[in-house]
């Protein structure tokens, strides 16, 4: 992660073998900053080298602890959540940089963008409507 650029590197096994498809750099947008910055403050660490300090023996699977996290919180079982973050993440990035931006941080290719993670938001529906 580098901090001072506001950017980190997302390594990519799953499409490695497709040229230029190996990692892809990827900004910390604002929200997530702003997030990371409390983390650090409430921390004992100055520098941690994971956020998520207590999982790193779940060999990458955190579907479990995170059913934990949000039944703790009050939300009850959340559907696909990494898939739905992903998505979320997506149709913003679209909405404020545009597709191209979406395919180069996401990675997604277009067609994958717009079959599986384009949906439309209550707001599209009022514009619709205003319109």
């Amino acid at each position: 992660m580098n901090r001072a650029q506001n950017r980190f590197l997302v390594h990519s096994p799953k499409t490695e073998h497709h040229e230029n498809h190996a990692s892809r750099l990827v900004p910390l947008f604002d929200e997530l900053c702003m997030e990371l910055e409390r983390l650090r403050m409430e921390s004992d660490s100055e520098c941690m080298e994971y956020v998520v300090q207590s999982y790193q023996d779940t060999a990458w699977n955190l579907y479990k602890p995170f059913q934990e996290i949000a039944q703790r919180a009050g939300l009850g079982n959340i559907k696909s959540p990494f898939v739905n973050m992903r998505r979320s993440r997506s149709n913003d990035v679209v909405r404020c940089y545009g597709r191209e931006m979406e395919k180069l941080w996401i990675g997604h290719t277009a067609d994958v963008m717009e079959k599986h993670y384009l949906c439309p938001l209550e707001e599209d529906f009022a514009a619709e409507k205003a319109g």
